[in-house]
């Protein structure tokens, strides 16, 4: 039995004010547009996503700063097509993917060495005036297409909130707080040691939701 890790990395920032646009990190915009039609693909394996090692990270910006925390991931599958090629080598292609993310479990991290601000923050992420959790507990992230990339064009700056030679791009619709948008950013990604493993870092404005 393959045990198949899907290694899921974003980097989100996230606007926690809408005058916050000069502070947010200098990573590639996602491209956002109305939400695209979603084909069922029946080939591949469906596999699980290993919850407890893949990880969804936030940057919210602001006039005067910025704040970063992680997301929990709450499940999600994936489905790959394994075909073999004509050097007799195995290939792999991600048809399908479906993530939901547990929007009551966005945390705080570098406000840790002040508990009463980071607590301040969290409940102000949580409320009606930001995610709603409590009427919108789940957001969700649907491919609907992953295209390798035949040659990258983009002049990347190397940062901790940049993918640094991307092989694909994907393609999906993001839904929070009940309302979804097509988000199409840059990925690297790879089938090996069992695992397939897919980073992205990118920018999406949170108050196109």
């Amino acid at each position: 039995m393959i045990k198949l890790i899907f290694r899921y990395y974003f980097l989100l920032a996230i606007l926690l004010w809408s005058a916050a646009c000069m502070q947010e990190p200098k990573s590639d915009d996602a491209i956002v547009s109305e939400a695209l039609p979603v084909e069922e693909k029946t080939e591949g394996r469906i596999f699980a996503i290993d919850t407890g090692q893949s990880i969804l990270t936030w940057v919210g910006t602001k006039p005067t700063g910025r704040h970063n925390g992680l997301i929990k991931i709450k499940s999600g599958s994936i489905t790959i097509l394994e075909e073999e090629t004509e050097q007799e080598e195995k290939e792999y292609t991600l048809l399908n993917a479906l993530i939901t993310i547990d929007m009551k479990k966005v945390e705080v991290l570098d406000l840790m060495d002040d508990p009463l601000q980071m607590e301040k923050l969290e409940r102000h992420l949580l409320s009606e005036d930001f995610f709603g959790s409590n009427t919108y507990p789940e957001a969700e992230f649907e491919l609907i297409s992953f295209e390798p990339i035949e040659e990258d064009t983009v002049e990347r700056e190397e940062n901790k909130y940049t993918i640094i030679d991307p092989t694909h791009i994907m393609n999906g619709n993001l839904t929070i707080k009940g309302k979804t948008l097509n988000i199409e950013f840059p990925v690297r990604a790879g089938y090996r040691n069992l695992r397939f493993e897919a980073s992205a870092k990118f920018n999406v404005n949170r108050m196109c939701h």
